[in-house]
């Protein structure tokens, strides 16, 4: 509780060292997590006001460093190529639409190393604000286990089957960092960390995803091995962080056969498989359009004029993203499927 104290402390003192405009853009920045928590929508408008932010004070200080950065220059070569994907597309002005805005996520990636984090005590505080919901994120989980029962697949708070996509990739960076912690430090401390590790990588898995079980679980386990450098102590972590999944396996039959059993039944190996056959049409429209595309976003709109009917592939929104609703094989995107 100390070290939380203190980095509260430390925190708090390097916000207020900001002057008053920095203080509130941090603090819109430091708020981010719950925003996300909200919706798609208000997560949207929180990234893209940061990025723009970010772009425009860029310009009028003049401040270009952080364009020297091989990662940076990559990301605008791979924009510079959307945008003519989009351009020779057969529906140019939504292709381009949808690259021109793609920047947004990639520039609030940049905003957080070159601005709003680069003070270490502003980054840990960051991470205090992302680990505080995605508590409250495993929170309401519980509540909506408590309240309807077991099911394959949870929404709240979403009423859309995500709130895993949530814990996964807001939660990431979190997860490295605690499981840092827990090989790190030693005692309550440690136990302390390692619990918050398993608690996010169970919650995961009952919420029915599978990608982003997976997602926090190889986190962890690839965080273990890079720090640790002995064999039996990463085989010992290994075991502990195992230990919820195993568990949950053990008491809900209906994850166990989800995970494992539908899981290798529903592999891409063949036609007819859903997956399989949710994929198949974007290879057979890439070997249609290997250079350049069809144009980002296009996918939804040209697929159904771009596969032969008699070949059997359904087009769904997009070749990925798609989750299985209730019981029946029901493949639709989060975004359109409600």
């Amino acid at each position: 509780m100390q070290h939380i104290c203190d980095l509260l402390g430390s925190g708090k003192k390097a916000f207020f060292e900001l002057s008053g405009n920095d203080r509130f853009l941090h603090a819109f920045w430091l708020l981010g997590p719950f925003f996300l928590l909200i919706e798609r929508t208000p997560g949207d408008v929180y990234i893209s006001i940061v990025a723009l932010t970010f772009l425009i004070r860029s310009l009028i200080t003049r401040d270009g460093a952080w364009l020297k950065f091989f990662w940076v220059k990559s990301v605008f070569i791979f924009w510079g190529i959307c945008l003519l994907s989009a351009v020779m597309s057969q529906a140019p002005s939504y292709a381009f639409g949808e690259a021109l805005i793609w920047i947004r996520f990639p520039l609030f990636a940049m905003a957080t190393a070159f601005w709003l984090g680069v003070d270490k005590r502003l980054l840990l505080l960051m991470f205090f604000s992302t680990a505080s919901a995605i508590l409250l994120m495993c929170g309401i989980l519980a509540a909506e286990l408590a309240i309807e029962g077991f099911k394959s697949r949870l929404s709240w708070p979403y009423d859309d089957l995500v709130p895993g996509n949530y814990l996964a990739k807001v939660g990431l960076p979190v997860i490295v960092f605690s499981t840092s912690l827990f090989l790190f430090m030693k005692g309550s401390k440690s136990l302390l960390s390692g619990g918050f590790c398993l608690l996010v990588i169970g919650m995961t898995m009952m919420t029915g995803e599978r990608i982003n079980f997976l997602i926090t679980l190889f986190a962890a386990l690839l965080t273990i091995f890079i720090w640790e450098i002995s064999w039996k102590k990463r085989f010992f972590y290994v075991v502990f962080v195992s230990v919820i999944p195993i568990l949950i396996f053990g008491i809900f039959p209906a994850v166990f056969n989800r995970f494992v059993v539908t899981f290798f039944n529903q592999l891409p190996l063949s036609k007819g498989s859903p997956y399989y056959d949710a994929m198949a049409p974007a290879w057979l429209i890439f070997e249609q359009f290997p250079t350049f595309g069809i144009g980002p976003g296009n996918f939804r709109y040209l697929c159904a004029d771009l596969i032969q009917p008699g070949l059997g592939y359904p087009c769904y929104n997009h070749p990925h993203n798609f989750y299985e609703r209730n019981s029946n094989i029901n493949f639709c995107n989060y975004s359109v499927c409600f």
